[in-house]
């Protein structure tokens, strides 16, 4: 039900990190990150809720401590409400984004619950999903739900578990071609306006941010944004 990287197999705790195939650069950076700081690693593709219980029930059966759970959502595609397979891509990010990290959510707080750990969720979402665009949105819609969930989620686990819930909101990626690409134009349409403030960020500074998240142990429903200001800038510009 889940691979572990042999060769850096190590003492310790252990970080799960959900449906990285979905972004295997991100998820590349963000497992280099948590081996650099002495976890284990442990990769998963389950998308049912049977699939994600039985994940958990195999890494209690062995003796394995993952303290970290990190989602990782769907790649951005861009989508038109004119297309006409709309209803169709937006059930399956229903189904693909929402549903599934849904079931990443309740089996991690679960299973920390269950075997007393003080674990942390990490929800990553791209930032479409906070600041709306006319590429990217659509598809961050269910990501924007999780969002809520989270909140809901930080409130429901509070004061009878140590369980923690947060999410990572990044900004445009370079590793990305389209992302990049609209980061560009972006460029080209607002020139050298102080807002919105744009930057290209690094899988390794989102990275960076999830092993931060874990060691914050105060940090209960937050959302830390790596963009650069732009989710700020947006909302200063949409005020004046």
């Amino acid at each position: 039900m889940f691979t572990v990287m042999e060769e850096r197999k190590m003492e310790g705790k252990g970080v799960v990190i959900a449906m990285g195939s979905r972004d295997e650069n991100l998820a590349a950076s963000i497992e280099t990150a948590c081996v650099k700081k002495g976890y284990r690693v442990y990769r998963s593709e389950a998308n049912t809720q049977a699939q994600v219980e039985a994940f958990y029930k195999t890494l209690e059966e062995q003796g394995i401590f993952a303290e970290q759970c990190i989602y990782i959502p769907l790649p951005l595609k861009e989508v038109s409400l004119f297309d006409a397979d709309f209803l169709d891509y937006m059930s399956q990010e229903i189904d693909g984004g929402l549903v599934n990290g849904t079931w990443w959510i309740q089996q991690s707080c679960s299973y920390f619950k269950r075997n007393g750990y003080a674990g942390t969720v990490t929800v990553l979402n791209h930032i479409p999903s906070v600041v709306p665009d006319m590429k990217y949105s659509y598809c961050c819609i269910q990501e924007a739900a999780l969002g809520n969930l989270v909140r809901v989620a930080a409130m429901d686990t509070y004061g009878n578990t140590d369980v923690r819930i947060n999410m990572v909101t990044f900004g445009w990626r370079e590793t990305d071609a389209g992302e990049k690409a609209w980061f560009e134009e972006m460029q080209e349409i607002y020139g050298g306006a102080k807002a919105p403030i744009l930057k290209l960020v690094s899988n390794e500074e989102v990275a960076d941010t999830c092993t931060a998240a874990a060691s914050l142990s105060g940090m209960n429903g937050a959302n830390l944004f790596v963009d650069g200001g732009y989710s700020v800038s947006r909302t200063i510009r949409a005020r004046t």
